[in-house]
C-alpha cells in the first residue's frame, strides 16, 4: 500500500481492493480513488462519517471487478 491512511477499516478496505485489481491513489482533497481499466473510478472519503461508508464502497469494488 503506496498511501498513508490512519483509520484501520480504511486500511483494510484499500488491501481489499488491491488484491482484486484496483489501483489506489489519494487526492488534495483527502479522498481515495479506486481505478481500473474498464471501469469508472470510485471516489470515497479517507475518514468516512458514516459507519457504513467503507462497507459500502467495498460491495461496490467487489461487485464491479466481479463485472470485468
Amino acid at each position: 500500500m503506496a498511501i498513508h491512511i490512519r483509520n484501520s477499516d480504511m486500511r483494510d478496505l484499500v488491501a481489499y481492493a488491491e488484491s482484486l485489481g484496483w489501483a489506489v491513489e489519494k487526492s488534495k482533497g483527502n479522498h481515495i480513488k479506486f481505478s481500473m481499466d474498464g471501469s469508472k473510478p470510485i471516489f470515497t472519503s479517507s475518514t468516512p462519517s458514516d459507519p457504513r461508508a467503507w462497507k459500502n464502497c467495498r460491495s461496490r469494488l467487489k461487485r464491479l471487478a466481479v463485472a470485468e
